[in-house]
């Protein structure tokens, strides 16, 4: 019967029952800057735009409501800051002028919680497409994330 507490306690500090200072919910995505745009990307689209955050412990998902891939992710130790990847497979999508058929699009976030309702951040997006090497680029760009409700 000893074990039972052990158990628990050793399976809550490999999840992370640590509680955060962000809340769960709806979040919207405001650019701030484009810090890289090889692509010719920059105002012709949006990569980031708005989706739910669930956080379970250190454990984060992001899940953006235009279907976009879900980003998963995790707490930084002992940091109020996230970091969270995601990737595409067989996306059409214009950059350069060229309709490009992608193999992969993949996404990196990383994160400093501002207060319980919002949040700031770096996102690098990667283009790759093994048959149209002119659509392989990168998109990196600062953004602002401010909770809907």
């Amino acid at each position: 019967m000893r074990l039972i507490p052990v158990a628990t306690a050793a399976l809550c500090l490999l999840a992370g029952c640590r509680t955060h200072t962000l809340e769960d919910g709806e979040y919207a995505f405001t650019t701030s800057e484009v810090l890289r745009d090889d692509c010719g990307a920059a105002g012709t689209f949006t990569v980031l735009d708005r989706g739910a955050l669930l956080t379970t412990g250190n454990l984060v998902k992001f899940a953006f409501t235009s279907g976009k891939p879900d980003l998963q992710g995790t707490y930084e130790f002992q940091r109020e800051a996230l970091v969270m990847d995601g990737v595409i497979a067989n996306y059409r999508l214009p950059l350069r002028g060229k309709d490009c058929l992608l193999d992969t699009v993949s996404l990196h976030m990383e994160t400093e919680t501002v207060d319980s309702r919002n949040f700031t951040g770096t996102s690098s997006v990667t283009f790759q497409s093994l048959v149209f090497p002119e659509c392989n680029c990168k998109y990196w760009y600062s953004f602002t994330a401010a909770k809907v409700n």
